[in-house]
Order: C-alpha cells, then sequence, then structure tokens
C-alpha cells in the first residue's frame, strides 16, 4: 500500500480523535494530545500547499476558519470551536474515502475487542483521562460508575464514556447500513455496550435491511406474509439477547420509554436547565452562544445539556444551529429517494439523515472531536463525492477484502 502525505494525515487525526485518551493513561504522556494536535496543524499545511489546487470542495476548508475568526474575535475563547475545525477534519477525510473507511473499519474491530475485553472482565479499560488539547479538564470516569449503577454496567472501550461510544455505534450503524453481516456484529456491539439508542437503531436498520432484501427477492408474495416471516427468523435473536441480558441491564432498555424513570428524569432535568439557561442569555450571547456555560445535572455536577440541539443553542448560538440546520436540509434534499422504499435492496441517505437528527436532538451526537469527525465526514461524502451513499455494501465490501 502506497503511504501518502494525505493517509498520514487521517491516520493521525483518528489518533488524535479516537485513540489519545487511552494511550494517555496508559503512557502518562499528559502532551499526547498536544502533539498530535500540532503533528496534525503541521501536515495538513504542507498537504493543503502541495495539493490545494487539485483539491475539491475547498469552500468546506474556508468557511470553517472563516466562522472560527469570528467567534474567537467575538468571545477570544478557543472552547466550542470543536463544531467547527472537525468540519475541516471531515473535509480532510473525504479527500480520501476509501483509505478513511479501511481507518474507520480497523477502529470498529479495536473497539469490538475492548468492549468484549470489558464485559469478560467486568472492568473497564480505563477510569480517568482529560479533555482539551491543552489537558484544561481532567475526570475520572470510575467516580461516575456509583451514579449510574442502576443502569447495568456499560463498557467503553478507546472512549471516555459510554455515550460516545453510543454514538460511534450510530455512526457504523449508517455506514455499514447496507452490510448485513457487519450489521449484526454492530447490534451486538450495542447490546454490550448497553446503548439504547445505539440497539434501537442498529436493531431498527438491521430490520429494515432485512425487510427490503426479503421483499426484492420475493416481491410477488403479501407483504403481511413476508413480514410475518422475518418475525419468525429474528424472533430467535431478541428472546435469546433478552434470556442473558442481566437484569439490571434490562430493567435500563425497558425504562426507555418511562419517563419517571431515573435515567429519563435526570435527561430531561438537564433539558430544563439548559432551556432556562439559554433563556438568560443576552442578545450577543443567543446569537453566537457562551464559552464555558454550566449546566448541572440532578447530582449537582456540571454536565452536557444531554441534547445536542440546545448545546448547540447554548454553545455556538442562533447563528451556529441555523449553519447545522443548513447542512442537514442540505444533506436531505440530496437524496431523491424515498426513506421507505421496499421495491430497492438498499437504505438511502435520508434515512441517514433522519437518524442522525434524531440522534442529534436525543442526546450529544455531534459535539466532540470523535463524533463531530464522523458526523462531518458522512455528510460531506453525500454532499460531494457520494462515495459512501446508497451503495455502501459493494464498496465497503472491495475497501474490506483489500
Amino acid at each position: 500500500m502506497k503511504i501518502s502525505l494525505n493517509k498520514i494525515l487521517i491516520s493521525f487525526l483518528f489518533l488524535y480523535g479516537f485513540y489519545a485518551d487511552i494511550l494517555i493513561y496508559f503512557t502518562n504522556f499528559q502532551l499526547l494530545k498536544t502533539s498530535f494536535a500540532l503533528i496534525i496543524v503541521l501536515l495538513a499545511s504542507i498537504d493543503i500547499t502541495l495539493n490545494f489546487k487539485k483539491y475539491k470542495n475547498k469552500r468546506f476548508l474556508l468557511i470553517p476558519l472563516l466562522i472560527i475568526l469570528l467567534y474567537l474575535a467575538v468571545w477570544q475563547d478557543l472552547e466550542n470551536l470543536n463544531l467547527w475545525y472537525t468540519i475541516i477534519f471531515g473535509w480532510i477525510l473525504t479527500q480520501n474515502n476509501k483509505f478513511t473507511m479501511k481507518v474507520i473499519y480497523f477502529t470498529f474491530i479495536i473497539q469490538f475487542i475492548l468492549v468484549i475485553y470489558e464485559v469478560i472482565s467486568g472492568n473497564l479499560i480505563y477510569l480517568s483521562g482529560t479533555t482539551g488539547v491543552l489537558n484544561t479538564f481532567t475526570y475520572d470516569y470510575g467516580e461516575s460508575i456509583k451514579f449510574f449503577s442502576s443502569f447495568g454496567f456499560r463498557p467503553k472501550g478507546l472512549f471516555t464514556g459510554t455515550l460516545v461510544a453510543t454514538s460511534f455505534i450510530i455512526y457504523l450503524t449508517m455506514f455499514y447500513r447496507n452490510n448485513l453481516r457487519l450489521l449484526l456484529l454492530i447490534f451486538l456491539m450495542a447490546v454490550l455496550v448497553n446503548g439504547r439508542l445505539a440497539m434501537i437503531v442498529s436493531f431498527l436498520t438491521l430490520m429494515f435491511l432485512i425487510m427490503k432484501t426479503y421483499n426484492s427477492k420475493y416481491q410477488k408474495l403479501p407483504l403481511i406474509f413476508k413480514t410475518l416471516v422475518i418475525f419468525i427468523f429474528t424472533s430467535p435473536l431478541i428472546f435469546g439477547l433478552i434470556s442473558i441480558l442481566p437484569k439490571t441491564n434490562l430493567n435500563f432498555i425497558m425504562n426507555t420509554f418511562n419517563f419517571e424513570a431515573a435515567s429519563n428524569a435526570g435527561r430531561i432535568y438537564s433539558y430544563g436547565e439548559s432551556i432556562f439557561t439559554f433563556l438568560s442569555y443576552n442578545f450577543k450571547e443567543k446569537l453566537f452562544g457562551l464559552p464555558g456555560n454550566e449546566i448541572f445535572d440532578i447530582y449537582g455536577r456540571i454536565v452536557a445539556s444531554e441534547s445536542g440541539l440546545l448545546s448547540m443553542f447554548l454553545d455556538i448560538g442562533i447563528i451556529g444551529v441555523i449553519f447545522y440546520f443548513y447542512f442537514f436540509l442540505r444533506a436531505w434534499l440530496s437524496d431523491n429517494s424515498s426513506i421507505i422504499n421496499l421495491k430497492s435492496k438498499t437504505i438511502g441517505f435520508k434515512y441517514v439523515v433522519l437518524i442522525m437528527f434524531i440522534s442529534f436532538l436525543q442526546y450529544e451526537h455531534i459535539n466532540g472531536n470523535q463524533r463531530g469527525m464522523l458526523f462531518w465526514f458522512i455528510i460531506l461524502s453525500q454532499l460531494t463525492s457520494k462515495t459512501i451513499g446508497p451503495h455502501l455494501k459493494s464498496r465497503l465490501n472491495t475497501v474490506i477484502k483489500k
């Protein structure tokens, strides 16, 4: 495999976004993220300078740079800029979609192995870490476990928390939405991670793909009969998982639609806190957001708002929310097919946009380096080259075999 500067740059983006936390824990080298960030800036500067003319869609590089300068001029603060610089990350990843998908697949395998290890051992691989390039905040994941003992054991693998691991599973589901074998593994990982939204999304996607595949092969059979056959063949999977899941994990899943459950009550509490905080902003803060805003959960801890939409209102204001809504709309309109089209064998991109938008409303699905990078990679790939669009299965099989 020919090693190019672009491939090295993409590799360091994943090292920075996906592997830095666990590497810092094991090496105790606190400046690792800073080192990776400096290498990324250096490599990106060289790569863009040498290849600027041949790159397409350079507006996705220039626009976020201008927005970053605008927000720095307004606030003189580096906080919350990940919602802008991850656009550049995503753009860099689209310059070599084939290699990026190989790295995503490799990361998927590593995460799957780590999750299995944590489930078998009953212990998390690492319990503390730092956030930010300059290590501005230190967290102890082990301390927070006691607050969530009623939710069941929740592995996280590479990531700093289960919610980030859950988002990774949802993105994997969207990438591999037309690959039945990988969807089965992704659903299994969702169950092991004990992430409710990941389980729902991966299971529905798996069922949707099975239905589309089965329907296209047996178009003359009645829909009711085909649905019954699918249910008969998938029932053992459902009941088998129910029988092996610990009771605590099962109760956590069953509480998904119980608004009196502690997990849902805590999320609703954070929603309310976020709304009241935004309403207290002055005009400039409503437009551009406010760096360093603090939301407290029911335990009195500083947390995120639990909703990507509310977080954006707080962090980057109305201007930022409009920007993201614009690209959700563009991505939606880029696919001319309907969401539920059983005559097609593949799941189209409208389904991807719908799932990501629901996840965005529900919790922090875009904020952060890992999630933001993957969000913009899949959105910009669709809006530019479309190399990971509706025909994802055949392309990914080619990538994986190589």
